[in-house]
């Protein structure tokens, strides 16, 4: 139980600067949760004040969602940007951050603009199908909609909004009015066993230097940045396994995705060519007299490694082959 005054803040699309709402005042009693507009500083706790004697004496009832004016609702949009400032901002991962911004970036000012209630998951359909006949893929579609409905959830632990979520269960959402589901063409698809060992004959026999990355990364199922912030000290000879507790974002180290360490089984192969992979680079550091970077996979000169530079050679390769044709 408990009475505290809030005021959200949001960023103004048109100007590009931080905007504070009006005060408002959050009220926690009987399980449940509320928030109203009050104004001004003052009137907040004046409100506050007002509200905490009624629970005292027991008089205060929580009001009904129905009758609470719309003037003094919070929008989704506004409610978005003070989750984006605070929840996200402190608590999640920048790319992650990145992630939620880029969903909410596609749901239109017209929905933005409306309070939690006046939103219908019609809305949220359109929005998906909107986007997806623009060529948008699936994964985008159901990250919108995920977007959608973690928002819910937080108004709803806030006592924004007090009714159902609109958006969850994205895979019945993106269901087609025949029943099917809206199926893109770009779906993840898997390599096969075959196909597998057919790529990595291919890789090193055309990108030597970068075989040892392209097999740990299909033996182990690593991630990218997981595989670029990989150290030689993750790797257990012994144990045979390789520890999985970092990742490279924007070319800084932080937790993995989850925030766990995990094992990954070093299989034979992978470790003999980890091994000869490891010998070759103490080679190179001796004859530049320079000691072993710590990177089991870093760039020419010892420092991170720049995936995209791996993907623009890849890329090249194949072109050069194509025109050679």
């Amino acid at each position: 139980m408990g009475v505290k005054v809030v005021r959200p803040t949001y960023l103004d699309k048109k100007t590009g600067k931080r905007c504070k709402l009006d005060y408002y005042v959050q009220v926690c009693a009987g399980g449940e949760r509320y928030l109203r507009r009050v104004g001004s500083r003052e009137e907040a706790y004046a409100k506050k004040a007002e509200i905490e004697d009624s629970l005292k004496k027991g008089t205060h009832t929580m009001p009904d969602p129905e009758s609470v004016p719309a003037s003094e609702k919070i929008t989704f949009g506004k409610f978005a940007e003070a989750w984006m400032e605070g929840t996200v901002a402190n608590n999640l991962k920048w790319n992650t951050k990145r992630y939620y911004a880029d969903m909410l970036k596609r749901i239109p000012d017209s929905i933005q603009d409306r309070p939690f209630d006046e939103i219908t998951r019609e809305d949220v359909r359109n929005i998906v199908f909107s986007e997806i006949e623009k060529g948008r893929a699936r994964s985008t579609a159901t990250g919108i909609i995920r977007t959608i409905s973690t928002i819910y959830t937080y108004a709803a632990e806030d006592g924004v909004y007090r009714g159902a979520n609109i958006a969850e269960n994205p895979s019945r959402i993106l269901r087609q009015d025949n029943g099917s589901e809206a199926v893109e063409d770009d779906q993840i698809d898997r390599m096969d066993q075959e196909e597998s060992d057919h790529f990595l004959k291919v890789m090193e026999k055309h990108f030597g230097s970068f075989y040892p990355i392209f097999l740990t990364a299909l033996r182990t199922g690593a991630r990218q940045g997981e595989l670029v912030g990989l150290t030689w000290d993750a790797v257990d000879w012994n144990g045979m396994f390789i520890t999985i507790r970092q990742t490279i974002v924007n070319g800084k180290v932080q937790s993995t995705k989850n925030r766990q360490s995990r094992r990954i089984p070093l299989t034979p192969k992978l470790a003999e060519v980890l091994k000869d992979h490891k010998a070759a680079m103490g080679k190179k550091a001796l004859a530049a007299g320079k000691p072993v970077v710590p990177w089991v996979f870093p760039s020419p000169t010892g420092s991170l490694m720049d995936p995209s530079k791996l993907r623009k050679e890849y890329t090249a390769y194949w072109s050069r082959r194509r025109s050679a044709r």
